[in-house]
């Protein structure tokens, strides 16, 4: 970003540098900001919700900054939606994919309600903190409205199906079918059931089953990278045998012009100049020119 702004400064005075702004604007600005507000949105959204709510007007400074980055954070992810319903015929455009397509990249573009994913990925996450900071008090219902949100997010994957690749929606369904079951054992948590032992090998259950979705997922994101490892060094051996062969195409026909005396146009110009020349100082054009001459004379 600061990079980026001094670029701006000088974007008027030289050619090359304007180049650069419009190449840093396009792909690195906006691109990366929203990765970073995709990545790290549900930890900036939680730390600031609950200093705003939990410490009230003690601090003023710190309130008062809280409650600003808390209102900004609540009100992205519909700014996000007014973006991709707003600009959902132009998604595919050039100067738009270059600049926002972190928001839809690998995401169904054609329909407006698969389209919204990213919308419905943050207010997903959004509401998760509403739920961890507004009603902690009660367990019951803040586990409640954990399996409703978890229970809306899968239905709209399972039906919709949002993202192109379908390993992703399979990953996706898998990865909230096991969050809701954690969510069913955090039921057993609360004060439904009074046994401690048994509470407490349910709570070692639901960090094993975190643990097991951990491994699944990086095996799924490291199958997912040979794949397309396998793919990169495919392509490369099939360029790299085209170019061998041109070359060694180029090569063959190179050597047989040489051998040839044959380069183009203007050699086979040359040769048949060289030829005509021979045969004018020739002995038998010289002979008939001499009769022709002879004959003249005596005429």
């Amino acid at each position: 970003m600061i990079y980026c702004s001094i670029l701006a400064l000088g974007r008027n005075s030289n050619l090359s540098i304007r180049k650069q702004y419009i190449k840093v604007k396009r792909q690195l600005y906006w691109n990366s900001v929203l990765r970073l507000y995709l990545e790290i949105d549900l930890k900036l959204t939680h730390q600031a919700l609950a200093v705003a709510w939990f410490l009230g007007a003690s601090n003023v400074l710190r309130f008062s900054l809280s409650a600003a980055l808390s209102i900004v954070l609540i009100i992205g992810p519909f700014l996000v939606l007014r973006f991709l319903i707003k600009e959902k015929d132009n998604l595919q455009d050039r100067e738009v994919k270059a600049t926002y397509s972190t928001l839809y990249d690998s995401i169904k573009t054609e329909s407006g309600i698969e389209s919204v994913y990213s919308f419905v990925f943050l207010a997903r996450r959004l509401a998760f903190v509403l739920t961890v900071v507004c009603v902690y008090r009660y367990d019951f219902f803040k586990v409640m409205l954990f399996l409703w949100l978890e229970g809306f997010y899968m239905i709209y994957v399972g039906w919709y199906g949002p993202h192109i690749e379908s390993q992703f929606n399979l990953t996706e369904k898998i990865n909230e079918s096991f969050m809701l079951l954690v969510g069913y054992i955090m039921f057993l948590n609360t004060d439904y059931l009074g046994n401690q032992m048994i509470r407490y090998y349910l709570g070692w259950c639901a960090i094993f089953i975190g643990i097991a979705l951990y491994v699944l997922n990086f095996l799924v994101l490291l199958g997912t990278f040979l794949v397309e490892l396998h793919h990169a060094y495919r392509m490369y051996t099939i360029r790299r045998k085209f170019i061998l062969a041109y070359g060694r195409k180029e090569m063959i026909s190179e050597n047989y012009f040489k051998s040839s005396r044959d380069t183009g146009p203007r050699a086979r110009h040359s040769l048949s100049s060289r030829a005509s020349s021979r045969d004018d100082f020739s002995p038998s054009k010289k002979r008939r020119s001499s009769k022709l001459s002879r004959k003249s004379s005596l005429v």
